[in-house]
């Protein structure tokens, strides 16, 4: 989110959004004309699931809120619901908040997080033979408009645009129990064939992950050539992502650890 501030006592990685939040806080009218510009800027997702916190951390997901704050939290446009071990059974969301409550873990991320959410659940699953087991996933649009003013105000969530933001980053997840797509307003026809069908495409081989990092790797060397050392460090990084995880099948082949590419002292 914009104008976020470092808190000096929150651990390394955290942000306190209280001081630019505060803003909207000033006056109702302040507050008024900030909120519509507050919410094209940040589109939300709330996710609920049986799931382990680590994951999130260890894959760098950027996350704005979670636990039990989330409960109170109304501004998301896509709520997602994840679920594993529901082979043989149909969908129901009852027996899922049931087991929900039993291991709690809920989190909010904004929609330009979701690529590297849905990641962490590719990653989750490759190294965690229990979450293997017939995953569901429920996706839910809705609206976040409590007023015919709102609604004015809000961006449209039925443009093409942003439901392909909101769903097509689940089409890494593959081998899916259940797809569920629901809500109000509902999917697009075409939006929800189109993340059904990029999840029947498979992970690219070992082979196709070495080709493209090869690729790479000598575009980042041209750039060295040119001078252009940020598109180089750039690319190289995309050249060790393409390799970093090498899928086959059901296993996968680890080569590095990726936390020094988020290390911000050597940005």
């Amino acid at each position: 989110m914009s104008g976020t501030s470092k808190d000096k006592s929150s651990p390394p990685f955290q942000y306190n959004y209280k001081r630019s939040l505060a803003l909207l806080r000033l006056s109702k009218q302040i507050h008024a004309e900030a909120k519509p510009v507050f919410r094209e800027l940040n589109i939300f997702v709330r996710v609920e699931a049986v799931w382990p916190e680590q994951d999130m951390v260890e894959r760098q997901v950027p996350i704005v809120i979670e636990g039990q704050q989330v409960e109170h939290f109304t501004e998301h446009s896509l709520s997602v619901y994840i679920n594993f071990g529901t082979s043989g059974e149909p969908w129901d969301l009852e027996s899922f908040l049931e087991r929900w409550r039993s291991e709690p873990y809920s989190l909010v991320l904004l929609a330009d997080d979701l690529d590297k959410f849905t990641r962490s659940c590719l990653y989750a699953r490759l190294e965690r033979p229990e979450v293997n087991e017939s995953p569901s996933l429920k996706l839910r649009l809705r609206s976040r408009c409590a007023t015919a003013q709102d609604t004015a105000q809000d961006k449209a969530i039925t443009t093409r645009e942003l439901q392909r933001k909101l769903l097509m980053p689940f089409g890494i997840v593959k081998r899916l129990e259940n797809l569920v797509i629901e809500g109000e307003p509902a999917a697009l026809p075409s939006v929800e064939q189109e993340l059904r069908d990029a999840q029947l495409v498979s992970l690219p081989t070992g082979e196709e992950c070495l080709a493209k990092a090869t690729t790479l790797k000598a575009t980042g060397n041209e750039a060295i050539e040119q001078g252009d050392y940020h598109k180089a460090l750039k690319i190289y990084r995309e050249a060790l992502e393409a390799i970093y995880y090498i899928v086959t099948g059901r296993g996968h082949y680890t080569y590095t650890d990726l936390t020094a590419l988020f290390d911000p002292s050597i940005q």
